[in-house]
């Protein structure tokens, strides 16, 4: 139990550089960088294992690199020490995924918003994402600055834009599947917009109230383990107590 213990911490250490010193977290981003190649080597080796699929060759090579180095100090951590590892890294990879799904859900309304306005003062849909790229959230701005490198460097912008609906995900095709039906059929990008914005604000309302209602049983936990204990001490406790003091018994 202890190497599985210890493994954990050194994984989620290692995992984590930015939660280590400085200098610890440059020497863990460089020694990843240099792992990538690793990374490949061990995705092909382990390609019949679906986990991994959720990892990129960079954190499959930390999870190698940071495993073989706990065995070597650690030699007991061979048990579970790997494992365990890999389960942190997949952890840390899926709660990166969610964050970046939320992200693009929240931000989809106003990257339509922005498109609409470009659309509407009579650009071009590819004029409009050039000018208000460095408008758009974070996650849109990476996805759509590819997206035009790509069309300028001689691909179709109608194949840019479907290489964009995958690296952003079903939540983004909303938006997309307008304008790459402009571009094939050249269908009128207003209606579709103003069509579009009102589904991603639905949507987002709809996820909002997802969260709103999930929020009592994600406070349960805490109210039973910090709350309800802290009000019996404060409140029953001293009043048990006085009532204990204040019991005589017979012949006493």
């Amino acid at each position: 139990m202890t190497e599985v213990v210890l493994s954990g911490v050194v994984a989620w250490l290692v995992l984590s550089p930015r939660r280590l010193p400085s200098r610890l977290a440059q020497t863990a981003t460089a020694s990843a960088g240099r792992g990538v190649a690793l990374g490949s080597r061990l995705r092909t080796f382990l390609g019949a294992v679906p986990v991994t699929a959720e990892l990129s060759d960079q954190e499959l090579a930390v999870v190698a690199v940071s495993s073989v180095a706990l065995v070597v100090v650690f030699p007991p951590a061979l048990v579970g020490g790997p494992v365990l590892a890999l389960l942190v890294a997949i952890g840390r990879a899926r709660r990166r995924t969610k964050r970046r799904a939320a992200a693009i859900e929240r931000g989809l309304p106003e990257v339509i918003d922005l498109v609409y306005l470009g659309v509407n003062s009579g650009l071009s849909t590819r004029d409009s994402l050039e000018i208000c790229v460095e408008w758009l959230p974070g996650v849109y701005r990476v996805v759509v600055d590819e997206t035009l490198a790509r069309a300028r460097s001689g691909e179709t912008f109608a194949e840019s834009l479907e290489w964009a609906v995958e690296r952003l995900g079903p939540s983004a095709r909303v938006l997309f599947t307008v304008l790459i039906a402009a571009e094939h059929d050249g269908a009128a990008l207003g209606p579709g917009l103003v069509r579009a914005s009102d589904s991603a604000r639905r949507r987002r309302r709809q996820l909002a109230e997802e969260r709103a209602r999930r929020l009592p049983v994600t406070m349960l936990l805490p109210l039973v383990v910090c709350v309800l204990p802290a009000f019996a001490l404060l409140t029953v406790v001293p009043v048990l107590l006085g009532s204990l003091g204040q019991l005589s018994f017979p012949g006493s």
